[in-house]
């Protein structure tokens, strides 16, 4: 076997998504097709059954594309009769917008995350609740068990955006259906959306090709089949890189703000920089979507690295240039 070695091992990317190239993606690579294969499809499905624990549910799918892909063919997939979305920011926007202009056939409402808290019930019956878990644009975390103890009394379904929270944080198991991408907490290349969910949970299928879900299900197109082999690659070793993330994550946040929950992924800076540290070809840094008022380092881009050099460089690069006020 032909071993690729990362040549740019020095390129750090404070991003939330995609991280850090890492040589466990080159390891389980070779010459794959979806039909036939028998190689390929021992590894589709360890890779999967990996991913069914990750996300605490019964049927996982693969499909071509982004988070946003798998977003979409999940909304035309499984939403029926009254929806209510929770506002949380950036991405749950993105959503509200797409149901706004799409030929779903629901009635819907949007309601924002701290009215919904403080509801603590729901008065009226919705099919569907939509939930963003992580919102990578504030660098926030929601509280998915008070979403979920609130949705269950009224038997509302949860369908979850997990695209900035699987593989990190916890609790994934209370959604019914969720969607996410290959790239982020899974640690893998871009490439690959995913929608999970339980076996009770029906849906059904559009006349489109694309949303009709069965088409990635009996898999009736080419998929990414090397980036489902790098996360077969990844995921002995995934837990390793999540302890760096974290320790990464805790080393930052003696400089954070802390008025709210805070993702594992990223910490926003209490004091900015003094100058905004500029990109360039090893380094770099978050522009978010929204401008959330202060500095995001998100940590995904530091797993190829081990403990002592991570204080290194997050010293070097980022907290000798905090602006203490």
């Amino acid at each position: 076997m032909i071993i690729v070695i990362n040549s740019k091992s020095s390129k750090i990317t404070f991003c939330p998504g995609p991280g850090a190239v890492v040589n466990d993606w080159f390891t389980n690579q070779n010459e794959y097709f979806g039909r036939g294969d028998k190689e390929y499809s021992i590894i589709k499905r360890k890779t999967l059954n990996w991913i069914k624990r990750k996300s605490g549910q019964d049927i996982v799918i693969p499909i071509s594309g982004s988070g946003t892909t798998a977003a979409t063919v999940a909304l035309n997939s499984f939403l029926t009769g009254k929806v209510l979305i929770i506002n949380t920011g950036y991405y749950a926007k993105r959503w509200i917008n797409y149901v706004k202009n799409s030929k779903l056939s629901i009635q819907f409402d949007i309601i924002s995350y701290d009215e919904f808290i403080n509801k603590k019930n729901l008065k009226k019956k919705y099919n569907w609740l939509i939930f963003v878990y992580v919102e990578t644009a504030n660098c926030r975390k929601y509280d998915i068990k008070k979403v979920s103890k609130i949705a269950r009394k009224t038997k509302t379904k949860i369908l979850l955006d997990a695209t900035a929270s699987i593989g990190l944080e916890n609790n994934h198991n209370l959604a019914d259906v969720m969607f996410f991408s290959s790239c982020k907490g899974l640690l893998g290349p871009t490439g690959l959306g995913f929608i999970a969910f339980k076996n009770k949970i029906k849906y059904h299928n559009s006349k489109d090709f694309w949303f009709n879900l069965d088409t990635h299900k009996n898999s009736k197109y080419t998929l990414g089949y090397n980036c489902i082999a790098s996360l077969y690659g990844i995921k002995k070793n995934h837990e390793l890189y999540k302890k760096r993330i974290l320790y990464a994550s805790r080393f930052l946040k003696k400089y954070s703000v802390n008025k709210f929950s805070i993702p594992k992924i990223g910490v926003p800076l209490k004091f900015f920089l003094k100058n905004k540290i500029k990109s360039n070809q090893n380094l770099i840094f978050y522009q978010p979507r929204e401008n959330p008022g202060y500095e995001v380092i998100f940590l995904l881009g530091i797993i190829k690295y081990n403990k002592k050099n991570i204080k290194e460089f997050l010293n070097k690069i980022i907290v000798s240039n905090l602006l203490i006020k």
